[in-house]
């Protein structure tokens, strides 16, 4: 079985609706859930993940291979090299992609402000940028840390993060709300970060990326899952292959 197949196991697995199951799937793989709301937000997730088998010619047969007789004809064992790897869902109550996750607080401040609330000029910021330690980059969120490697000195990668799905949107984000579904894709399409790496962007400012900032991004990159095939691969943009 392969990984992007595994992957549509696995989301299979999560649950789906009764409904949407008894029409597509096989009725073996079907779960038997009771029609509420929560179930119909299920439904239609599932019919993306649906449109995404179809599109990538999923066999059931390579999911009735993976099973594993000896715990029940409904399990299913994957192999190291099948297994999706996990990440956080960076909740967009917390900032998402803008949470500085080293310090535990979201950006209040983007760095191209003055303390007295002014916008910074673009040779300011990254002057600014320059002159901060090595450590205080780290501690950067993923989006920040994107922004300064695509030289975006205006932070817009970042000031779309906290206002259009942030702690800063109209409707404040509740609990649940982040880049879960991104995330299992990601997880599934992509290798592993497994080693921090050190990015330069063309003015020469080396920007610290943590496997989890990765994670992070290439969850955001595939949180539209039914467009999976189309996004692109963030891991290869940053120079990550293999690492």
């Amino acid at each position: 079985m392969s990984r992007r197949e595994s992957f549509y196991l696995f989301a299979l697995l999560l649950g789906a609706s009764s409904a949407f199951a008894s029409e597509q799937l096989p009725g073996e793989f079907a779960p038997k859930l009771t029609a509420t709301k929560s179930v119909r937000k299920m439904q239609t997730d599932c019919k993306y993940l649906y449109r995404a088998m179809k599109q990538a010619d999923f066999k059931w047969a390579s999911v009735r291979a993976a099973r594993n007789w000896e715990y029940g004809p409904s399990t299913t064992i994957l192999s190291k090299d099948e297994t999706p790897w996990a990440g956080n869902y960076f909740p967009m109550m917390n900032g998402g992609l803008a949470n500085r996750w080293h310090l535990r607080k979201a950006v209040e401040k983007t760095l191209d402000m003055a303390e007295d609330g002014t916008q910074l000029s673009s040779d300011a910021v990254k002057a600014k940028i320059k002159a901060m330690k090595p450590e205080e980059l780290a501690n950067l969120s993923p989006a920040e840390k994107m922004d300064i490697y695509s030289g975006n000195y205006d932070f817009r990668i970042t000031k779309h993060e906290l206002k259009a799905r942030g702690p800063q949107r109209r409707s404040p984000p509740e609990d649940w709300e982040g880049f879960c579904n991104g995330m299992r894709a990601a997880g599934i399409c992509q290798p592993e970060p497994r080693k921090p790496i050190l990015v330069k962007n063309a003015d020469g400012v080396e920007v610290p990326f943590d496997p989890s900032d990765v994670k992070g991004l290439a969850g955001a990159s595939y949180f539209y899952t039914e467009k999976y095939s189309a996004m692109g691969a963030p891991t290869r943009t940053l120079g990550l292959k293999n690492q």
